[in-house]
């Protein structure tokens, strides 16, 4: 079992970026399901400090937008509607593909071979797929593909030196992997495509090519919000049944009640 205590000897910032740290990583792990209850008493337990830093770390974390809380009742892992989706590749793309135009000025050589390695990384975990004969990636490559993904973008955006845009980007990514969206069809198709895109980025950088690497960025931003706008349709008519299933128990129930308030009331037995 891993061991999860944080030293609590450390300030109590210190512990609350540790806190958000656990909190985060759960939350992509999907230790919590889409609007599941966080308990903050049973998180300082099973993390052996207060509640203060897990209180600070959660506030964080619903500014981010990837908890919520409910007055009275707690807090929440958030589920994205569709325009929310929209709207955060729609900031993901102007703000990336001006990271990429910017990188392709600016980056330095060593930089620049740090790029092209993590898209080597993504290609061969997909070779590694594709021997396999999977149908979809999972497991341990899907996360070092996901890992050398991610750290392609914030190389990126780190080198465009634009400390708000790696922010948000960043939180867009990360409510991303927690709704699951990250996860979205991974065939060998989507793998080899979004290799392509970043071993095309990667070069465009190298050739100091700013029209191409915003070119190619943009183009990789607009296949994901398609990727993953098909995964939340798919995401939506398997939770169909339910949600009707749902519906059709409540309204039982309001039907039922509602009998039962407009029945006649047994008269008083007098003596």
């Amino acid at each position: 079992m891993v061991n999860n205590r944080i030293n609590q000897s450390a300030s109590t910032a210190t512990l609350s970026n540790q806190a958000y740290e656990y909190i985060q990583r759960w939350l992509v792990d999907q230790r919590w399901g889409t609007d599941k209850r966080i308990s903050e008493q049973q998180l300082a337990r099973e993390l052996g400090i207060s509640r203060t830093p897990v209180r600070e770390s959660i506030r964080r974390l619903v500014s981010e937008g990837v908890l919520y809380q409910v007055p009275s009742s707690g807090t929440y892992v958030s589920k994205p509607d569709r325009r929310q989706i929209i709207e955060m590749y729609e900031v993901r793309l102007a703000l990336e593909g001006s990271a990429a135009a910017k990188s392709a000025k600016v980056m330095k050589p060593a930089e620049i071979l740090k790029l092209r390695r993590y898209a080597e990384e993504m290609l061969s975990v997909a070779q590694e797929f594709r021997a396999t004969g999977d149908q979809l990636m999972h497991g341990e490559r899907l996360q070092r593909f996901v890992t050398a993904d991610m750290a392609f973008h914030r190389l990126l955006l780190l080198n465009a030196d634009n400390r708000l845009a790696l922010k948000i980007v960043t939180e867009g990514h990360l409510r991303s992997r927690v709704f699951g969206l990250w996860s979205h069809e991974r065939d060998i198709h989507h793998v080899a495509w979004v290799w392509l895109a970043h071993a095309r980025i990667a070069m465009a950088v190298q050739q100091r090519n700013p029209t191409d690497a915003r070119r190619w960025m943009e183009k990789h931003v607009r296949n994901s919000l398609n990727d993953t706008l098909t995964a939340y349709a798919h995401q939506e008519e398997s939770d169909a049944p339910f949600a009707q299933a749902l519906t059709n128990a409540t309204k039982s129930a309001e039907t039922m009640l509602a009998r039962r308030n407009n029945a006649p009331k047994a008269e008083t037995l007098t003596t």
